[in-house]
């Protein structure tokens, strides 16, 4: 029987990241797993990215749009011109560790799956420190998954390789073009629905934490996308509201207390209060109760920490 030897499409995407991009690429070319093609895709960056890419051998592929394009549409133009069975996406600004699709590679030999995630360990530069903690403290549920990542989002981004065949030729069922910060989540759940997931329980890539993540960037942006992937959810999920009603309400607590948080920091506290009001009673967490209590006495950066840790408890405490 011939190895299981499939070609992997690694795909960066990248607008004006040019701070971490030579290092996201080195951790792509230093794979154990040598059946690989690289593709960078320039969002139209007004930074010179090319200058970069031609450090590179010609298993480097660069490709630039010539207008700017929202996350889910240039992530999409990418996956165009991918080869590859399996598809790898490295953010501009992430790393690979070098053994990461020798390990994941081999568990799509079993073609009831579709996606394989890991562990990750997410950093940033405090002080000049390097802080790092685990994506995941403890082995998360796999397999049809679907019910549990609606309650929770809790694969992260630079961990994940999927199937290309598993969303179809299709480019309309791909990545949601309106989307900037919801693109992986509102795919891999649909995934989720439809086919097997698997995780290894390694850390095998690392996420960065800095300012201009896009996650901080369109900070309110990501819990409108997240209603917006309601309707979206019912095409493929008639009964999304009869079968996932507990899930579903820890989906839209969730939603508004990033919205809380959100609000909060920017001091708008009637806002942030109504948003917390909300998110307990779609739950009924008495963090969020609490939450609505203190913030119009207190400044947001002095309670996010220890409202958040009063948030993990709870949630431990009413699994």
């Amino acid at each position: 029987m011939p190895a299981y030897n499939p070609l992997v499409s690694i795909i960066i995407n990248t607008h004006n990241s040019t701070e971490y991009l030579a290092e996201a690429i080195d951790s792509a070319y230093q794979q154990t797993y040598s059946n690989t093609e690289i593709i960078v895709y320039d969002n139209a960056s007004t930074k010179n990215v090319q200058e970069i890419t031609n450090r590179y051998d010609s298993r480097l592929k660069y490709f630039r749009s010539d207008k700017f394009l929202t996350l889910g549409g240039a992530r999409n133009q990418a996956l165009k011109l991918a080869k590859g069975e399996l598809i790898d996406f490295l953010d501009a600004d992430d790393l690979f560790l070098a053994h990461k699709l020798e390990t994941q590679v081999p568990l799509f030999q079993n073609q009831k799956v579709a996606l394989v995630f890991s562990n990750s360990e997410h950093f940033q530069k405090i002080d000049g420190e390097v802080v790092s903690k685990k994506a995941n403290k403890a082995a998360p549920a796999q397999g049809k998954i679907f019910g549990h990542l609606l309650k929770k989002y809790y694969i992260s981004w630079d961990s994940a390789i999927f199937r290309k065949s598993a969303i179809g030729h299709d480019p309309k069922n791909w990545f949601n073009e309106l989307f900037n910060s919801c693109t992986d989540y509102d795919l891999f759940l649909r995934l989720s629905y439809f086919h097997e997931i698997e995780y290894v329980d390694q850390i095998l890539s690392k996420w960065r934490s800095h300012d201009q993540n896009l996650s901080k960037i369109y900070s309110l942006t990501g819990p409108t996308e997240r209603l917006m992937m309601i309707p979206l959810i019912l095409k493929y999920e008639p009964k999304l509201f009869e079968k996932h009603a507990k899930n579903l309400s820890i989906y839209l607590a969730s939603i508004y207390s990033e919205q809380c948080h959100y609000y909060w920091k920017h001091s708008l506290k009637k806002e942030a209060i109504l948003c917390a009001l909300h998110a307990f009673f779609h739950t009924f967490r008495i963090s969020a109760l609490i939450q609505a209590v203190i913030i119009p006495f207190c400044p947001y950066r002095i309670a996010e920490k220890s409202y958040r840790l009063l948030e993990e408890f709870t949630e431990r405490f009413q699994r």
